[in-house]
């Protein structure tokens, strides 16, 4: 997977956005499926979010999850999932937006590797309506990982994972496909999602 946008030579994504940083924490310190946040360098002048997700939502077969995000004064972003699983190999894909030279600004770096690279159309680039996408979509995976491991079980809800109940809302087990490549399966919004109201609240 190419760099983040911040990470590029000659980037021209502009300075950090502290207050959007700082909206999407608080966000997402009452997320179900989080379990830690962090700004690099420090909370007084964040360039970089880790959201270290809940491991009891996941199988035994996935070792470790987080998020990184990354926002601009310019309305660009970064918003990286990696997926670490039990052989230490990683799952990742990232929703990006950003001036570059091989798709449209807003675009998408496929699972399970980042390498292909697919353009995106996103209803509102509001900071929490693409947390909300963003976090549709990896309960989308997550519930993939149980799909695969125990089909059975799941389709009689035995093993649904606690996320079920966490308020947002998400697709029928088994309704989409398993490994989640088609960029448009991640271009979801929840009927739960935050109020795309302003930054200032």
């Amino acid at each position: 997977m190419s760099p983040p946008p911040e990470d590029l030579p000659g980037d021209s994504t502009g300075p950090p956005d502290r207050q959007t940083l700082r909206l999407l924490e608080r966000q997402l310190t009452t997320d179900s499926l989080v379990a830690d946040t962090r700004f690099n360098p420090d909370a007084y002048e964040p360039r970089l979010l880790t959201v270290a997700l809940a491991m009891e939502q996941y199988p035994d077969t996935v070792t470790a999850a987080k998020v990184d995000i990354r926002w601009f004064t310019t309305g660009d972003f970064s918003i990286h999932y990696i997926e670490t699983q039990g052989d230490n190999t990683h799952w990742e894909c990232r929703w990006d937006r950003h001036p570059n030279t091989h798709n449209t600004r807003l675009h998408f770096h496929e699972p399970p590797a980042g390498a292909d690279i697919s353009d995106l159309d996103l209803a509102s680039l509001h900071p929490l309506d693409v947390y909300s996408t963003v976090f549709d979509a990896i309960e989308q995976r997550i519930e993939s990982i149980w799909w695969l491991i125990f089909p059975s079980e799941l389709k009689r809800s035995r093993l649904a994972p606690n996320y079920k109940n966490s308020g947002r809302s998400t697709d029928a087990i088994g309704s989409r496909d398993p490994t989640l490549r088609n960029a448009s399966n991640w271009n979801v919004r929840s009927s739960h999602a935050p109020h795309a109201g302003s930054l200032s609240r």
